[in-house]
């Protein structure tokens, strides 16, 4: 076999270069490798900061109170409120109607024990009350008659003279008395032109006319007009009749306040049949002078009366002159004996049926023609029917 030549070559090994980098090479290698810190710096701080956030929050929320529950306020107290002591009760005052407190009438009835005194005087004993004006008390005139002084028997057992300050008649009947006691007890007065139909009321009186006594006689009601008008004074037309025994004393509303003066019924048509309270209003006026107007009013219808009651008297005693003188005729012609003339001579000296005397009767009568329940002709009409044959 022939032998294969082989073509030799001459490997030689690659010359040793001189290391000369060029200039962009130089400049791109630091490049490369600063983005690349870059971008370690940046999945380093993606890993590091959920862990401080997750420390931050766990930190600010230690020592936190619960998060709300369901219908609790949604936002966290700004700061924490410390309890405080519960405010010193005050006392109540009486304010305006509407804002005052009320009470039960049976709880009126300790403070009217306070205020209600008893009036007695030469003609007659009733209920009276005191007044925030000091040593001042309010009672019914018709009790004292034409006394001027009279005395006051006061809750504490205490008996005392008061004077007679001011006394009108009726339709005010009121009389305001003055004692020295300047520190007794007293309870507000309401203004009544602020009554409320419907309202709650008691009058409260004393029993008896020697002392006072404690168990003190109650009339419970409502009050069904606060402004019924009695020959133009106002009245509280009340749903029930007062008790006698607490004519004069107060009529209380169910804030404790003295809503007017009982004074039971009045005389005339439409007001027959109920009770009746003063307004207090009018008892007020009286004190601070504002009712002057009144108090000459009624002093005018006074003398008014006694000229009506002196006029029908005089018609009286003419009427019962010629009753006489027909009697005394018809006995002359013998149409009547001695026995029957008498007889009707004394039956004409009788007052009507129900009439304590003639005077009462025609005082009646001189009363109902200035309330304008009958005019004078027919109050003279009645008096000479009764002496008719």
């Amino acid at each position: 076999m022939g032998q294969l030549k082989t073509k030799e070559y001459d490997f030689k090994g690659p010359e040793k270069r001189t290391s000369k980098p060029l200039h962009g090479a130089a400049i791109k290698a630091p490049s490369k490798d600063k983005s690349h810190l870059r971008k370690t710096a940046f999945f380093a701080a993606l890993l590091i900061l959920p862990g401080v956030l997750i420390v931050s929050i766990l930190s600010l929320g230690s020592g936190k109170e619960e998060p709300p529950k369901v219908g609790h306020a949604l936002l966290s107290p700004v700061q924490k409120m410390e309890p405080t002591a519960p405010a010193a009760k005050k006392s109540v005052e009486p304010v305006d109607p509407g804002g005052k407190p009320t009470y039960s009438l049976e709880d009126i009835l300790p403070q009217a024990r306070k205020v209600v005194v008893l009036i007695k005087s030469s003609q007659g004993s009733g209920s009276g009350f005191l007044l925030p004006q000091p040593g001042l008390i309010a009672t019914c005139a018709h009790f004292l008659g034409g006394s001027d002084e009279t005395e006051v028997f006061f809750p504490s057992g205490a008996v005392k003279k008061a004077v007679v300050l001011k006394k009108l008649p009726m339709p005010v009947d009121v009389a305001l008395l003055q004692v020295e006691d300047f520190g007794l007890d007293w309870v507000p007065l309401a203004d009544s032109d602020r009554c409320q139909e419907g309202e709650e009321i008691v009058a409260v009186g004393v029993p008896g006319s020697d002392k006072w006594r404690p168990d003190l006689v109650m009339t419970k009601g409502k009050v069904l007009r606060c402004n019924n008008p009695y020959q133009g004074v106002q009245y509280l037309q009340i749903d029930r009749d007062m008790h006698p025994a607490a004519i004069g004393g107060p009529v209380m509303n169910a804030r404790g306040e003295i809503l007017g003066m009982a004074r039971g019924e009045l005389a005339g048509g439409s007001f027959e049949g109920s009770g009746y309270g003063l307004a207090i209003n009018i008892v007020k006026g009286l004190i601070d002078q504002r009712h002057a107007h009144l108090e000459e009013r009624v002093k005018e219808k006074e003398r008014f009366y006694k000229y009506l009651y002196d006029d029908l008297w005089v018609f009286l005693s003419a009427e019962h002159q010629a009753y006489q003188k027909k009697l005394s005729d018809l006995y002359g012609k013998g149409a009547l004996s001695v026995q029957e003339a008498t007889r009707l001579d004394k039956n004409g000296l009788q007052p009507p049926d129900g009439q304590s005397s003639m005077k009462d009767w025609v005082a009646g009568l001189a009363e109902k023609v200035i309330r304008g329940d009958l005019t004078k002709e027919k109050a003279s009409d009645r008096i000479k029917h009764h002496f008719e044959l």
